[in-house]
């Protein structure tokens, strides 16, 4: 499938899935993705979807050391390997939307507002030192704690190619949530002082409230604000790789 100027990847995938059509290539990063796999989820449809990572690459793909170069990428697509990769649905505001790799909250949801508004995007330069108390409630597990931001991961990667959660995994039906106390920060990232976190836990379901109400981008996209709820989707994301 090759985006059309003019065209979004979830108007595309809709429009062939009304074809019959059930293979689908997308070429771009997490955003095209996550369009796309929301259509799909919804769908009721069995669909495989293969990833080309474009021009600012694709945390998803960087869980399975597929490389960011499209010609390097497309050898992978000979092979006959589909994964059932976990889908999270994310709950709010703003409706439900499928989270493919990760969710920002707070100080992390405005640094990848910044990332991809830049020509380059790569990491945040100035920290963003937010303050928010996070509610997290993880069904038996709940905890009050402050931070500047939280990412839930459901890949290993996250930020623009940053080795964000190395324990997680796309296919245990979990996600890591990360709360972070240090400011939001490149320096704080490239040391790996975000792994020290006031609160780090996997779930399966989750449920955020912050006080005062906190932004919440999915997939590197600005959807709304908190408080969420989120889960596994109940059909995987069937993932050419």
């Amino acid at each position: 499938m090759v985006e059309e100027v003019g065209e979004r990847p979830e108007e595309m995938a809709r429009r062939l899935l009304e074809r019959g059509r059930r293979r689908l290539a997308v070429a771009g990063d997490d955003r095209s993705l996550r369009e796309v796999a929301e259509v799909v989820a919804r769908s009721g449809h069995e669909v495989v979807v293969a990833v080309i990572p474009g021009p600012r690459g694709c945390d998803l793909l960087r869980t399975f050391a597929i490389p960011q170069n499209p010609v390097d990428a497309l050898a992978h697509l000979r092979t006959d390997d589909v994964y059932e990769v976990d889908l999270v649905w994310v709950e709010g505001g703003f409706g439900r939307k499928i989270m493919v790799n990760a969710a920002y909250l707070g100080g992390w949801a405005l640094a990848e507002e910044r990332r991809w508004k830049r020509p380059r995007p790569r990491r945040t330069n100035r920290p963003i030192d937010s303050r928010y108390l996070f509610e997290v409630d993880a069904g038996r597990r709940r905890r009050s704690v402050s931070g500047s931001g939280a990412v839930v991961a459901n890949g290993q990667y996250a930020c623009g190619g940053l080795h964000w959660a190395p324990k997680a995994a796309l296919m245990d039906r979990r996600f890591e949530v990360q709360v972070t106390s240090e400011p939001v920060d490149a320096e704080v990232l490239a040391k790996g002082l975000h792994l020290r976190d006031v609160l780090r836990l996997t779930a399966s379901e989750l449920l955020i409230s912050t006080a005062p109400p906190a932004p919440v981008a999915i997939d590197g996209v600005l959807v709304g604000n908190t408080p969420i709820s989120m889960g596994i989707n109940s059909t995987p994301l069937r993932l050419k790789i």
